[in-house]
Protein backbone atom coordinates (compact mmCIF):
# COMPACT_ATOMS: atom_id res chain seq x y z
CA UNK A 1 0.00 0.00 0.00
CA UNK A 2 3.01 2.67 0.47
CA UNK A 3 4.67 2.15 -2.72
CA UNK A 4 1.11 3.17 -4.69
CA UNK A 5 0.92 5.52 -2.34
CA UNK A 6 3.84 6.93 -3.50
CA UNK A 7 3.08 5.69 -7.30
CA UNK A 8 -0.16 8.29 -7.52
CA UNK A 9 1.63 10.68 -5.30
CA UNK A 10 4.58 11.14 -7.60
CA UNK A 11 1.82 11.71 -10.42
CA UNK A 12 1.16 15.38 -9.01
CA UNK A 13 4.54 15.59 -9.56
CA UNK A 14 4.50 14.81 -13.68
CA UNK A 15 6.33 11.52 -13.26
CA UNK A 16 5.30 9.06 -16.38
CA UNK A 17 5.19 5.46 -16.24
CA UNK A 18 8.66 4.51 -17.11
CA UNK A 19 11.19 1.61 -16.23
CA UNK A 20 10.12 -1.82 -15.11
CA UNK A 21 11.09 -4.51 -12.14
CA UNK A 22 12.29 -2.38 -9.01
CA UNK A 23 11.01 0.55 -10.07
CA UNK A 24 7.94 2.66 -7.90
CA UNK A 25 6.63 4.11 -11.45
CA UNK A 26 6.29 1.20 -13.19
CA UNK A 27 3.18 0.51 -14.75
CA UNK A 28 2.65 -1.85 -12.91
CA UNK A 29 2.53 -0.94 -9.27
CA UNK A 30 1.98 -4.54 -8.17
CA UNK A 31 5.16 -5.89 -9.11
CA UNK A 32 7.20 -2.21 -8.80
CA UNK A 33 10.09 -1.21 -6.32
CA UNK A 34 11.24 1.86 -4.46
CA UNK A 35 13.56 3.21 -6.73
CA UNK A 36 12.94 6.01 -9.01
CA UNK A 37 14.29 6.24 -12.52
CA UNK A 38 16.67 9.60 -12.76
CA UNK A 39 14.24 11.59 -15.58
CA UNK A 40 11.48 10.67 -12.65
CA UNK A 41 13.91 11.92 -9.79
CA UNK A 42 14.73 14.85 -12.21
CA UNK A 43 10.83 15.87 -12.86
CA UNK A 44 9.89 15.85 -8.39
CA UNK A 45 13.43 17.56 -7.79
CA UNK A 46 12.58 20.57 -9.86
CA UNK A 47 8.48 20.67 -8.90
CA UNK A 48 8.37 20.08 -5.49
CA UNK A 49 8.72 23.53 -4.64
CA UNK A 50 5.05 24.09 -6.03
CA UNK A 51 3.90 21.70 -2.85
CA UNK A 52 6.32 22.41 -0.19
CA UNK A 53 7.17 26.02 -1.01
CA UNK A 54 10.53 27.20 -1.65
CA UNK A 55 13.51 25.08 -0.77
Amino acid sequence: MKRATLHEIFHDYSTEHTGGWGYIMTGSILFGGWNLESDNDYRIRNLIHHFDGLP
